[in-house]
């Protein structure tokens, strides 16, 4: 069978290298604790609830007030993950499943600029 899911591929990817000892690993995408494992999926998650869908209705909506309401839950979303970043990366010095989920969409969002290109300066940030 299949493996989908942006996500899934990335867990999946990250089990066959640690298992396989593939050469050139970063290293685990999740935390060696079984409480901040949990805590990474349900941040994984958050990232997609909370940026991805808000960034897409920005694009797909025609009304322009529910733009501007997905805009504004996209400028929270974007706010409340940097509150939460413990330093370079979101648990601190490594790389982890987390910045795996938000990084494609900060970099289409704050580096590509998309929402402004293409709903105007008033979707800017």
């Amino acid at each position: 069978p299949a493996v989908y899911g942006s996500l899934t591929c990335v867990q999946f990817a990250e089990d066959l290298a640690m298992t396989h000892k593939l050469p050139g690993s970063p290293g685990p995408l999740l935390p060696t604790s079984p409480v901040l494992r949990a805590r990474a999926r349900m941040w994984s998650e958050w990232v997609d609830k909370n940026i991805c869908a808000h960034f897409y209705n920005v694009l797909i909506h025609k009304d322009q007030e529910q733009r501007m309401e997905d805009f504004a839950k996209l400028r929270k979303g974007l706010a409340t993950f940097q509150e939460n970043i413990t330093g370079p990366f979101f648990f601190g010095e490594s790389l982890s499943l987390v910045d795996i989920a938000a990084i494609p969409w900060c970099y289409r969002i704050l580096t590509c600029r998309i929402v402004t290109l293409y709903r105007g300066p008033s979707f800017d940030l």
